[in-house]
């Protein structure tokens, strides 16, 4: 039955799986649906908000009309949603539901270079190995500018230390799956460290620690038990993977109004950042956190390895230069929207 769905997510799957249970609830006889009864949904949508204690946002109808749009497509049911009456019904409704026309800035906030350097020191003063693995894990995914989720989607025999990076290579990310082999995602963190310890020998050895107690895998990171002095044998989720993340900064000493501003997507923009307000030329820049182009040829492979390695050693002579000479180790930006 759910191959009719194809390579559709099952986070995606329950995403509209939820959706419909919500349209059934308000209108019961909506499946099999139509046109008549799409444009009626909005009008109940309507009248089902002004009796809620907290409205829906404007995204809410889009949510709705991609998961009508999604099953139709996948159930070979006619839908004709694209019609200029039933958009000019959603966005109306769309409208009607905007209560504030001042938004924030939800970009994640760039870690700046103490944390990095927290995370360092606890993957080596940390007492549980759990949570020196973890550190040291966080470490590498600032070194590689991947995405967290990217670690949930890699098979931990992709896993590389050479002499000069520990690499992972993501089977699934935002963009790719199992389908698409041209644009895998090199998860390329390079061997520096700017406290001196040596974060990737906690990971690595971590890796070989895991790898004999659960075998090879799917995820990089597995949860923790209550009292983290084992695994569960289940990927690590965002939620709890942030409070782990937190909790390691706050017992490393970082500032409660530094660490509980920082997010997982943060890590990614760390290096691209940093090497930014250090003038490293664009041309190199482009390498961090994603490929170049679509190529998976190994002389690319090879050429992201060297250019990302150059990097982080150009930044961290930068930043011991600037602290030996006395001055600030990392030029602050130059505006707020960087």
């Amino acid at each position: 039955m759910l191959d009719i769905f194809g390579q559709a997510r099952w986070s995606t799957l329950a995403q509209h799986g939820r959706n419909l249970d919500l349209i059934i609830s308000m209108a019961p006889n909506f499946v099999p649906w139509d046109t008549d009864k799409a444009a009626s949904l909005f009008d109940t949508m309507r009248r089902v908000n002004a009796t809620r204690d907290k409205p829906w946002g404007p995204g809410k109808p889009n949510s709705l009309w991609k998961t009508i749009h999604f099953l139709s497509t996948k159930l070979g049911v006619e839908d004709d949603l694209d019609i200029p009456y039933l958009k000019c019904k959603k966005d109306a409704l769309r409208a009607k539901l905007v209560t504030s026309y001042e938004t924030c800035d939800h970009r994640a906030h760039c870690p700046p270079m103490e944390v990095i350097i927290a995370l360092e020191k606890a993957s080596k003063d940390e007492s549980l190995w759990l949570d020196r693995f973890f550190a040291a894990g966080l470490r590498q995914v600032a070194g590689a500018s991947g995405r967290f989720n990217d670690y949930i989607h890699t098979h931990t025999d992709s896993f590389v230390d050479s002499d000069r990076t520990v690499e992972l290579s993501a089977w699934q990310t935002k963009v790719t799956d199992l389908l698409d082999k041209k644009r895998q995602m090199p998860l390329i963190a390079p061997k520096v460290s700017f406290s001196g310890v040596m974060w990737w020998v906690t990971f690595s050895e971590g890796m070989a620690h895991l790898l004999k107690l659960m075998g090879p895998r799917d995820f990089v990171f597995p949860c923790p038990n209550r009292d983290h002095s084992g695994v569960l044998p289940e990927p690590l989720r965002n939620t709890r993977a942030l409070t782990w993340y937190r909790t390691i900064l706050e017992r490393q000493g970082v500032k409660r109004e530094i660490w509980q501003k920082m997010t997982l997507s943060g890590l990614r923009v760390f290096m691209a950042d940093l090497a930014y307000r250090l003038q490293i030329p664009r041309d190199l820049r482009r390498y961090i956190g994603r490929w170049a182009t679509d190529s998976m040829a190994d002389v690319y492979t090879r050429d992201h390895r060297d250019v990302v390695v150059k990097i982080w050693h150009q930044v961290q002579t930068s930043v011991g230069i600037a602290a030996a000479e006395g001055g600030c180790p990392v030029p602050p930006p130059p505006d707020a929207t960087i």
